[in-house]
């Protein structure tokens, strides 16, 4: 992915069906650090995406542990998920990023406060979502929280 040179496998996948399983795998830490995870989407039939079942999982769930790990007991991280030709899966953590990090959120290498953190989660998540023709976003403030937005197309729509 690095590269350039890796070809995602895509296809029409119910991201709220690879969200649940997600947050079910990491349960156990959500539970170890007393942090709830609630999953919203717009419809509990599914939300469909064109992308690669394995990346999304992958990139879902080095979102959402970095999430629980920034959130402190009695907090909750928030995944929804909302289409509207595109569809935009968002993990919210009430904590926000340090000011310094966010202009290299999503670089190699950049991590802040955490005693293991090597830096690798969110660059990972940056390169699968646009190995998959998609975009992450990062919006973070005292005030709001943080919530990273990935973007990817709908499931009739072909990858940029």
């Amino acid at each position: 992915m690095e590269t350039g040179t890796y070809v995602p496998s895509l296809q029409r996948v119910d991201l709220l069906f690879v969200t649940r399983n997600v947050v079910g795998m990491l349960a156990n830490l959500a539970r170890s650090r007393e942090v709830t995870v609630a999953v919203a989407a717009e419809s509990a039939e599914g939300v469909f995406a064109r992308a690669d079942a394995v990346l999304y999982q992958t990139l879902c769930a080095n979102l959402l542990k970095n999430a629980i790990e920034a959130s402190t007991a009695g907090q909750t991280v928030t995944v929804r998920l909302s289409a509207n030709g595109q569809v935009h899966p968002a993990v919210h953590n009430p904590g926000a990023v340090e000011p310094s990090i966010r202009p290299v959120f999503f670089e190699k290498y950049a991590t802040f406060g955490k005693a293991d953190g090597i830096g690798l989660g969110t660059y990972s998540a940056r390169l699968m979502t646009e190995c998959q023709g998609g975009n992450i976003r990062l919006d973070s403030s005292a005030t709001d929280g943080t919530t990273v937005t990935v973007t990817l197309s709908g499931p009739g729509v072909p990858a940029v």
